[in-house]
């Protein structure tokens, strides 16, 4: 194992001493002052071997940008290799290598069942130095490798082009060392009164102001999602294709499990995040208006629900930073294409993708076989930037080659039947409005039946 591999090993080893103490302090007993000087021996090499491991790797980037090529064997006949100088490629860490999230999902799968510090050198040659991290810290328990914060939070960003309630400026919030946040929301501004004034004294008494408070709570809830990869994508990991392709099927499945979630989904006994359509007032959903009537009626019921909900998020003193649609993809269509008694467009503007001045997303997490038709939907507006997600970038891996799993259809399937290699991603998080009031929802929604 190369000593970069060997420094960060050792870092690893050293912050999980200092988080054992930590950990014992914060369930209530009092570290002796050896545990503390302990701590801080800790801390002072950690920093110094951080430090180290920058220089190291500085040092070998600037000796692989001048390395000159040697002249190779002539092995079963192969011309000789042309003289002179030729700068060899700088090794590049997994931040600087395209489809950082396939290449780390690739060595997971690639080294099961292969010990961290065994598999972490090859790891290194194919797919960078940070990979290689990852796997030379977790010593092989129970077969799962965790992934540090830095590397999880950068694969939790590479969901914002997929899921909607991050393009609509959902934000993000890092949840801290034991997986809770406690956010205080104002239920009530500043009161007071106007007083009469004589000269430079007041003659009536300032009316008092009391702040109200709510407590918003993030919790670390825990999702666990699976992942069948074909075992011929495995074979050629090294294949920048086979990566995305291995990179976007995971992003797209944690993106849409992420946004089922927080869109509509329950807390299912407070195990799970709640999402919008739970947290929205009872008086903030409304139900759609049944169109009828000539081109221009209609137009003018669905401009008339739409300014409805904007309406209801603006009565709750909402600031309105980030607004924003989402709505499943069958209803943006059917606005898209609405004209009114002219043949003029209803919402041109849909071509820019706003709606009524508010960015519009589509997403087909928002069911289209709702009500008792199996034919309704949901159209959600809000305040985005008042929603909150609590995010634990820590995220957790394990593979299996034999085991099954039940797909979407409930159908049971194999793994070893179907040549394919089983990833079990586990991540925390947890969704949450600061305000209540800055979402609506209209429902029983049939545009486009």
């Amino acid at each position: 194992m190369s000593k970069i591999l060997e420094m960060k090993a050792r870092r690893a080893e050293l912050s999980a001493e200092v988080k054992k103490l930590a950990d014992l302090e914060a369930a209530g007993t009092a570290l002796s002052a050896e545990q503390l000087a302990s701590i801080d021996a800790m801390q002072g090499e950690f920093d110094e071997l951080g430090a180290k491991i920058s220089r190291a790797e500085a040092a070998e980037r600037m000796a692989a940008a001048t390395a000159t090529q040697v002249e190779t064997l002539n092995v079963q006949g192969a011309p000789p290799a042309a003289s002179g100088t030729q700068p060899a490629e700088p090794r590049r860490g997994v931040e600087a290598r395209p489809h950082q999230f396939g290449r780390l999902i690739a060595a997971v799968t690639t080294f099961k069942g292969m010990h961290p510090l065994a598999a972490a050198p090859y790891a290194s040659e194919q797919f960078g130095e940070d990979v290689a991290a990852v796997l030379a810290d977790n010593v092989a328990t129970g077969g799962g490798v965790l992934i540090p914060q830095n590397l999880g939070q950068q694969i939790i960003e590479r969901l914002t082009p997929m899921a909607v309630v991050r393009q609509l400026g959902a934000e993000p919030l890092p949840l801290p060392q034991g997986g809770n946040l406690t956010l205080g929301r104002n239920k009530e501004g500043m009161q007071g009164s106007y007083v009469t004034q004589i000269g430079d004294k007041d003659t009536d008494r300032i009316g008092e102001s009391e702040q109200k408070f709510e407590p918003v709570s993030l919790k670390s809830r825990t999702f666990a999602g699976l992942m069948p990869i074909n075992n011929d994508f495995l074979r050629n990991a090294g294949n920048d294709a086979m990566l995305r392709l291995i990179e976007l099927d995971a992003t797209k499945g944690l993106a849409a499990a992420e946004d089922a979630q927080f869109l509509r989904g329950s807390d299912n006994g407070g195990k799970a995040p709640k999402g919008l359509l739970n947290w929205a007032l009872a008086a903030n959903k409304k139900v759609a208006t049944v169109l009828a009537g000539t081109a221009a009626e209609i137009v003018q019921k669905v401009r008339s629900d739409l300014s409805l909900l904007i309406l209801l998020v603006e009565a709750g003193n909402s600031l309105l930073l980030k607004g924003g649609w989402a709505m499943a993809p069958r209803t943006r269509r059917f606005l898209m294409a609405l004209v009114d008694g002219n043949g003029n467009k209803a919402f041109p503007e849909m071509e820019q993708g706003q709606l009524m001045g508010y960015p519009i997303r589509a997403s087909t997490n928002i069911p289209v076989n709702l009500g008792t038709g199996v034919n309704e939907s949901e159209i959600y507006f809000g305040d985005w930037a008042d929603f909150y997600i609590g995010e634990d970038g820590a995220m957790e891996f394990a593979v299996a080659t034999e085991a099954s799993w039940k797909d979407a259809g409930g159908n049971q399937r194999s793994a070893f039947q179907e040549n394919a290699t089983l990833l079990r991603a586990i991540l925390r998080h947890d969704f949450a409005p600061r305000h209540v009031e800055n979402v609506a929802v209209l429902t029983a929604v049939k545009w486009g039946v």
